[in-house]
């Protein structure tokens, strides 16, 4: 799972990590080697067993990130991945998150130049979910049913953004 080391020194990555809460794990950082062991540890912070997923809020969060720390004429992207649905804890607050970020936040990321790559995690994902936010912002659907295929996902995501990257227009 070398995506930081594919994608070269000069791309920025930052972790987001979210269940009930939303916490930015790693900021917007140089993929460098000297990077990497922070990038492994924010990744070891990382939580199945949460009962919630509040999507939205982590993409919020990234998106601000993003446009705090970013540097403005770089290429920005978010790889989004989510093991289910929006659970709070209240299905019309669940409900009312997702159609917010379908309708709304989608919208708005798209219109800044982000590009979401979803990556649907296990068989339980929200295939749905994951493949409008990469369709609406120009990003990519992946999928992968275990641990084992993320690093094929992962390449084929690197792949992607390379393709894509090319020279800032002025």
């Amino acid at each position: 799972m070398e995506l930081s080391a594919s994608l070269g020194d000069d791309t920025n990555i930052g972790i987001v990590l979210y269940g009930q809460e939303v916490k930015l794990a790693m900021p917007l950082l140089p993929a460098t080697i000297a990077n990497r062991e922070r990038l492994a540890g924010a990744l070891g912070q990382l939580d199945y067993t949460g009962l919630y997923s509040d999507s939205p809020a982590a993409i919020e969060s990234a998106v601000l990130e993003l446009n705090t720390n970013g540097r403005e004429s770089a290429d920005k992207y978010i790889i989004f991945m989510t093991d289910g649905n929006v659970q709070t804890g209240d299905d019309a607050i669940d409900i009312e998150r997702t159609v917010w970020l379908l309708q709304n936040l989608a919208v708005d990321i798209a219109a800044v130049g982000i590009r979401i790559y979803g990556v649907g995690f296990a068989d339980a994902a929200n295939s749905e979910l994951v493949s409008t936010m990469a369709l609406k912002t120009g990003g990519e659907s992946l999928h992968a049913s275990s641990i084992d295929e993320l690093p094929a996902v992962f390449n084929t995501i690197a792949d992607y953004i390379q393709q894509d990257a090319g020279p800032v227009m002025a």
